[in-house]
């Protein structure tokens, strides 16, 4: 193992002595036995590995062979032997990742103005999209974009994506020279398609031709695929009929949701909203676009497309082999408003691109940060791309908050159906679902716009639903301020295990009899007094509440109590107004008892007591 090593690395640098005619060949060896391995000083690769020999698998990082790209011999060698090669490597590693054009190294402005040129390319290929979820044209101005946002979901999948070319020929015609492209250099698709399903792990291309393979009689055949219009090719190979039927009817939402949602930001953008404006004006506009439930099947039908391999193929006819891991679905639709949130705050890309351009002033695009070596703003740049791994640790936190803001979104504020014309974000609608009965237009309306229901929201939270009061019940609400409408019955039975029942709202309780003999005391002065306040030290002399505390114990009836209550003012059925007072916050015409029962029947001696007390 060691002697291949050092043979490949003595001919590696005799090749590149003879090629750049570099007299010294000690020094160009002595730098490629520094920088031998895999990436970024990883072990050397072991002997023969995924089907490559140790001699093509083994590299060199920084890369000499590229300094001697743009240096002149001399300087590219110097450069080698002088600087920290662990920091020239990350150098050069963060250069080449900024200009790969599937990195979005750009401004906000910049990422602002080209997603506005992108929400004109989908325009432009709109009816192509709506018809088969692929767009006619690639957008070359920004792949990012165009990977992310360029397709919408598909329920067929075409078997190339010009003129009948393996994916292997049409890289080849892109990079000669001969792929179809328009006038401003984006490529034109001419998509091809079969009537046979070509699944996607079975699809082969032989002599130019598309076949699939399949086994029969014991051997491996190849069944020729018979070329097809779109209307007459088949599905995607394991995708039901259904959920085909169910993208293409949805593809016209999904293509506006896609046009409004980049318009949104592009505006938010252009007005300097903050960063949290952007994302609740991303997440309005996604809102507006899809229910819960749709969002829920499409995030199910990506799981799916990925068990059966559909980014994967479709990244292999598009070149974006290296990219399959990340797919073109509504996960990229909140990914993308993520981005411009966090561009304008943290500001990963804006911020280091901003310094570049800054520092350089106008020198042009880095491809390599070999082209800088030897400039005026050689420090200058070190000391940006020295501090971009902080943005990057404080990008990998924000977008760990970010997804955790877009799950609690998906399950409170996007909508679900309260009847087959009405909808309204789920948090309401779970709310409200105990108490609103049938909701009207203009009350869902309502609800979505201001989170409350046209005149009966107080009603509501306070647990008032249909319930008439008379001319007195409404003088003491106005009197003592009661906080609830709660209907309240003590029917006087037990349930075993020392517990009693009592029923709120037609919703039967259990609660333990210490508890029990709390209530059972509030319930008393409640009909006793005006207004019903009791306080605590009256409770405690009356040895009501034991080892724990009285607020410890109130706040247990409380978490009690709530499962029959409606609204979200629950808690104030027990009310505690700051004073070491308590009271039940209802009418005493809506608590009723069964005092024979209680008095007589009770196994508790102190309930049979305050049970003699009541009226």
């Amino acid at each position: 193992m060691e002697k291949e090593v050092k043979t490949i690395i003595a001919d590696e640098a005799d090749r590149l002595a003879r090629r750049y005619r570099i007299k010294e060949k000690k020094r160009v060896q002595a730098i490629l036995e520094r920088t031998a391995g895999g990436v970024f000083q990883q072990p050397v690769p072991d002997g023969i590995y995924g089907g490559k020999t140790l001699r093509k698998g083994l590299t060199f990082h920084p890369s000499l062979h590229e300094a001697l790209l743009h240096l002149p011999p001399e300087k590219a060698l110097s450069t080698f032997e002088r600087d920290d090669l662990n920091i020239l490597a990350w150098r050069c590693f963060f250069v080449s990742f900024f200009s790969d054009q599937a990195t979005p190294y750009y401004t906000l402005q910049e990422l602002a103005d080209l997603a506005k040129d992108f929400a004109t390319h989908l325009g432009c290929n709109e009816e192509h999209l709506i018809k088969t979820g692929l767009p006619q044209t690639s957008f070359e101005k920004c792949r990012w974009l165009d990977y992310l946002l360029g397709h919408l979901y598909f329920e067929k999948l075409p078997l190339c994506l010009q003129a009948n070319r393996s994916p292997k020929a049409q890289r080849i015609a892109e990079r000669d020279g001969t792929a179809t492209r328009d006038e401003e250099g984006n490529l034109v698709f001419d998509y091809s398609w079969a009537k046979e399903c070509p699944s996607t792990g079975k699809q082969r291309w032989v002599k130019g031709r598309p076949v699939m393979k399949t086994r029969f009689a014991r051997k491996e055949v190849s069944i020729p695929l018979t070329l097809c219009a779109y209307k007459e090719a088949s599905l995607i190979y394991g995708l039901p009929a259904k959920t085909a039927a169910w993208i293409l009817l949805g593809r016209p939402r999904y293509f506006q949701a896609t046009i409004d949602l980049i318009n949104t930001l592009v505006s938010c953008v252009g007005c300097s909203c903050k960063p949290r404006e952007i994302f609740r004006e991303g997440l309005r506009t996604l809102t507006e676009g899809f229910t819960r439930d749709e969002v829920a099947r499409y995030f199910d039908t990506s799981r799916l497309y990925k068990e059966l391999g559909v980014w994967d193929y479709l990244s292999t006819l598009r070149g974006w082999t290296e990219y399959a891991a990340r797919s073109p679905d509504i996960h990229q639709l909140f990914y993308v408003v993520g981005e411009f949130e966090k561009e304008s705050s943290i500001g990963t890309y804006h911020r280091t691109k901003s310094a570049v351009l800054d520092v350089t002033r106008g020198y042009g695009p880095l491809n390599s940060y070999y082209q800088i070596i030897g400039k005026p703003f050689e420090a200058d740049i070190g000391k940006v791309l020295d501090t971009f791994p902080e943005s990057l640790e404080r990008e990998r936190d924000f977008w760990g908050r970010f997804w955790n803001r877009v799950y609690t979104a998906l399950k409170n504020e996007f909508r679900v159906p309260v009847s087959p014309q009405i909808l309204i974000r789920a948090r309401l609608a779970e709310r409200y679902s105990a108490v609103m009965g049938p909701i009207n237009i203009a009350q869902a309306k309502s609800l979505e716009e201001t989170d409350k229901f046209m005149g009966i929201d107080d009603r509501l939270q306070r647990g008032r639903l249909d319930v008439v009061l008379s001319d007195k019940q409404e003088k003491d609400y106005n009197d003592y301020k009661y906080q609830r409408y709660d209907r309240i019955e003590i029917p006087g039975d037990t349930a075993g295990n020392r517990r009693s029942i009592i029923i709120v709202n037609d919703h039967e309780i259990k609660i333990g009899d210490s508890l029990f003999l709390i209530f059972l005391r509030l319930v008393q002065e409640l009909k006793e007094k005006k207004g019903g306040w009791v306080f605590t030290s009256k409770l405690e002399e009356d040895t009501l509440v034991g080892g724990r505390s009285i607020y410890q114990r109130c706040d247990e009836l409380r978490t009690k109590l709530k499962v029959g209550l409606r609204g979200d003012k629950s808690q104030n059925l027990i009310e505690n107004r700051g004073t070491k007072e308590y009271r039940i916050s209802t009418h005493p015409d809506f608590v009723t008892y069964d005092r024979k029962k209680l008095r007589k029947d009770h196994p508790v001696d102190r309930v049979r007591s305050i049970a003699e007390k009541l009226r």
